[in-house]
């Protein structure tokens, strides 16, 4: 077996060889591909995509059934989003990867109706990730909620510059 070939068959191998590496990048990826769903289950019929939208920009336009509609979303996007932290943490995520969630994350985070159902649901989650959601609470914007997004799609507004994102 030529040089050449041994060091492809071993990079090739390699994550047989350390389960856990594979483990750990199958899991992230996993995670990654919930959160892409639940993204795109919002946009998946006018009606859900209206739903997910007035949640963060008018909830009281919502009707009582769009409202519960909205929060099971919400909550299922929530433990999809803790989980991606978890495995952030965990090193599973290069800070490059997590930073565009943690952005997301903090502009979902403005609409007054998810601050609200965040004080009463928030302790149905790990106090880690309890404690990010919260730390983020305090800044200073820097990211526009989808209300902002929406008026600044109507203009010609510069986007806000992006927050960083530290590694664990």
């Amino acid at each position: 077996m030529t040089p050449a070939l041994r060091a492809q068959v071993l990079r090739e191998w390699q994550p047989f060889a350390r389960p856990e590496i594979a483990v750990k990048s199958a899991a992230a990826q996993s995670v990654l591909e919930s959160l892409n769903e639940a993204i795109q289950s919002a946009a998946s019929t006018p009606q859900l995509a209206r739903v997910v939208a007035l949640g963060q920009t008018d909830y009281e336009q919502l009707s009582e059934d769009e409202r519960q509609q909205f929060l099971i979303w919400l909550f299922g996007w929530f433990r999809i989003i803790e989980q991606a932290h978890h495995n952030f943490v965990l090193g599973h995520f290069e800070p490059r990867i997590w930073s565009g969630y943690a952005r997301h994350i903090r502009s979902v985070m403005q609409a007054p109706a998810v601050r609200r159902w965040w004080k009463f649901r928030k302790t149905v989650f790990s106090p880690e990730f309890q404690k990010f959601i919260d730390e983020g609470l305090d800044d200073e914007p820097s990211v526009l909620g989808l209300g902002g997004v929406l008026e600044g799609m109507k203009s010609d507004q510069s986007p806000p510059s992006p927050i960083r994102v530290e590694a664990p």
